[in-house]
């Protein structure tokens, strides 16, 4: 039982961490992918936009994120030990 007990509150530890990073960079990337008040009509040559430094972070925490939901699905699947022995019949 103890085995299942570290597995899942690792996992619990590295999804928190996940869903925090990605609670505070989210806005930032709204922020910088934001929709424009003007409009461009179509066709038109616009420059490229570049890659702030945040997606990239935003990425691994997605990636830390994901890593903690596996950990805690395997924790899961994990079976403790039996309280009482079961008797043979």
């Amino acid at each position: 039982m103890a085995r299942r007990a570290v597995v899942l509150g690792i996992g619990a530890a590295v999804f928190i961490i996940g869903v925090a990073g990605i609670v505070y960079s989210m806005p930032q990337i709204v922020k910088d992918y934001g929709v424009q008040s003007t409009s461009t009509p179509p066709y038109t040559a616009m420059p490229p936009v570049p890659t702030p430094s945040v997606l990239y972070v935003e990425m691994g925490f997605i990636i830390v994120f994901i890593s903690g939901l596996v950990i805690l699905s395997y924790g899961a699947t994990l079976t403790g030990r039996v309280s009482r022995p079961e008797l043979g019949k």
